[in-house]
């Protein structure tokens, strides 16, 4: 969260010198590859999507070196994210606990966008890096845990195909940073979507399995996503 608010605070010093200019908007698609970080337990993944638009806010001011590069970028996006855990303990008895989680959140970033032309017609390099809040809307949580030839032990159990914020914050404030290439008004970027509010209350995923409680909430992972996106800006006037 520290280094959240020191992006914010030096994206500010640096456009406090900017005015607002021109306003456009895009539209734009990504998919990848989501996951939960948190311990060794998290294995596996589940494809990413998002789809919004934004508003690209440009700015100009004669005394700044940002004026021609740097646009401020908000928008509205629908994306899905979560993950895949795979644990096994050994002892008296294996217990094995698998777990998928996928839900679609609302999320509302705010971006700082340095754009380079290169040298070529109409084409441009980018830089991107700004906070991110989503906020659950629906999706689905499946977590078992079982113990092969001992159906009948007390901390086996099944949930399956549940509501996931049932179980799952549905709060996140995430960091995205990526780069991207603009040809005309064409757009393709890479970026990473880093969630820093674990998606449960517990402080450590593998707790439940080290003291052999039973747990049926989910574990405690922060969940990041690799994506590639596609876009389109419509012209200026």
């Amino acid at each position: 969260m520290k280094k959240l608010f020191a992006i914010l605070i030096l994206s500010l010093s640096l456009t406090s010198g900017l005015k607002a200019q021109w306003l456009n908007y895009d539209f734009h698609m990504a998919f990848g590859y989501s996951q939960l970080t948190d311990d060794l337990i998290s294995q596996g993944g589940i494809m990413g999507y998002s789809a919004g638009a934004y508003a690209t806010i440009g700015f100009t001011n004669s005394r700044s070196v940002l004026a021609d590069i740097f646009t401020l970028q908000t928008g509205l996006n629908l994306t899905r994210k979560g993950g895949r855990l795979y644990h096994e303990k050994s002892g008296a008895f294996t217990s094995i606990r698998k777990a998928c989680y996928s839900g679609w959140y609302a999320q509302i970033p705010v971006l700082a966008n340095f754009r380079f032309e290169l040298p070529f017609s109409e084409q441009y390099a980018q830089f991107f890096v700004g906070p991110a809040v989503s906020i659950g809307i629906f999706g689905h949580y499946n977590d078992r845990m079982v113990s092969p030839g001992y159906p009948q032990i007390s901390w086996n159990y099944d949930i399956h195909n549940d509501p996931a914020f049932k179980h799952m914050n549905r709060i996140d404030v995430e960091l995205i940073a990526g780069v991207g290439y603009q040809w005309r008004n064409y757009v393709a970027n890479i970026y990473v979507d880093y969630g820093f509010l674990s998606i449960g209350s517990t402080p450590d995923v593998l707790r439940s399995m080290e003291e052999d409680v039973k747990r049926t909430d989910n574990p405690d992972g922060n969940i990041v996503m690799f994506m590639f996106s596609l876009g389109y800006q419509l012209p200026r006037d």
